[in-house]
């Protein structure tokens, strides 16, 4: 039996940052230039995004 996946789409916090900078890490990619053990630049750009009022930030997030 295949299990369908429900994806929530909302709006990005801060708290979501470890995973999304772990998957960012995770691509061929990001993997030589992403690096999730220090947030702080995440963070700061975070920040500076989601105070931009003509910005949104969601992520789609699977339940369980």
């Amino acid at each position: 039996m295949t299990e369908t996946a429900v994806l929530t789409i909302r709006r990005a916090t801060a708290d979501d940052l470890p995973a999304i900078v772990a998957m960012l890490a995770d691509d061929p990619l990001g993997a030589t230039r992403e690096s999730p053990d220090d947030l702080t630049p995440y963070r700061t750009a975070f920040a500076r995004i989601d105070g931009d009022p003509h910005q949104h930030l969601i992520v789609a997030d699977r339940a369980g």
